[in-house]
């Protein structure tokens, strides 16, 4: 089950709609994080992130104004990586399919940012992301840099834990269903592993049973 474009859309306006006029918020998917040598852990983006975009990529960075509209900054489309480390949506695929007012290349995320922050007042992001406080910190330093060529940078910088974390403590109809459908297929898998569970059978093979009802 999927939610709609729709529904997250939704969520970004009502996250701003919390915080001050003015204010640009920003928020970032994560990274991979590597296991040995050449070899990833499966990519499991920041819940918060997912929560307000539904798009599972690393390295994905998302702004929002305080009327709604959303930028996205995305791994570029690489068929070649692509047959190594699975699909990506690119620019068009992330205005298409998730909502995006704009989105544009990772390389071009330093210019984005300045842009989206230049006559800013406030930035708000989740201050315990300490690399992306400090890289927020980095991109409002060059807004002040450009002073004099009449860019405003933001004054203050926003925590915008609180009021996020509690809009994900109520669920929605969508999830709620999505949420009722896991547990119905949580209990159908332990009822196959009720019925194959026999003396001397080994505790793998009983995780078997359940995972193939989960998959």
């Amino acid at each position: 089950m999927k939610l709609s474009k729709e529904i997250y859309q939704a969520r970004r306006r009502q996250l701003m709609a919390t915080l001050p006029d003015n204010t640009v918020a920003v928020i970032r998917a994560g990274e991979l994080c590597t296991r040995n040598n050449d070899c990833d852990y499966e990519f499991r983006p920041n819940s918060s992130f997912y929560y307000l975009t539904g798009f599972s990529e690393p390295s994905a960075v998302l702004f929002i104004l305080s009327d709604g509209t959303s930028h996205l900054a995305v791994l570029p489309k690489d068929p070649e990586r692509e047959q190594w480390d699975g699909f990506r949506h690119g620019i068009t695929g992330a205005m298409q399919d998730f909502g995006m007012d704009q989105a544009v290349e990772l390389d071009e995320l330093d210019d984005l940012a300045l842009e989206l922050f230049d006559g800013a007042s406030n930035i708000a992001l989740l201050m315990a992301d300490e690399f992306l406080r400090d890289q927020t910190l980095a991109w409002r330093d060059a807004v002040s840099a450009k002073a004099r060529m009449g860019a405003v940078a933001p004054v203050s910088l926003l925590d915008m834990s609180d009021p996020l974390f509690e809009m994900r403590l109520i669920k929605d109809s969508a999830e709620i269903e999505i949420m009722e459908k896991a547990a119905q297929i949580s209990v159908e898998a332990h009822k196959q592993a009720m019925k194959s569970v026999q003396p001397g059978m080994m505790e793998y093979q009983l995780e078997a049973e359940l995972n193939y009802v989960f998959m």
